[in-house]
């Protein structure tokens, strides 16, 4: 996960990663990232997952965030799966969270 958001207000992004063919409740990892004056714009956390799996990454902003648009990538191995400047709760088009689908997935992995 790479982010970068350069607001001057403070507040803080958290997020999950979750293995799907686990039937845990509990994330695989998880964080908030801290985002405000005198705070470092730049967030970067390297997770390892086990090859051949199918995860979820779900980042959330906090419910007043429609000022902030941040830029984030997340990636595995040589493949991108979401690279993007995000405007969260900007209008009900830009939902407070989003979930990237990533790995080694099959419908009815999914589906389940």
């Amino acid at each position: 996960l790479f982010l970068y958001d350069d607001d001057q207000f403070d507040f803080e992004y958290e997020w999950d990663l979750n293995l799907l063919a686990d039937d845990s409740s509990t994330p695989f990892a998880s964080g908030e990232v801290s985002i405000g004056l005198n705070k470092s714009p730049l967030y970067h956390k390297t997770m390892c997952t086990p090859k051949q799996s199918c995860s979820s990454f779900l980042i959330s902003a906090p419910a007043a965030s429609g000022l902030n648009m941040p830029i984030y990538s997340l990636a595995t191995d040589d493949t991108i799966y979401r690279e993007i400047q995000w405007y969260p709760g900007v209008n009900s088009q830009t939902p407070n969270n989003q979930t990237i689908i990533m790995g080694s997935c099959t419908v009815n992995g999914l589906c389940d």
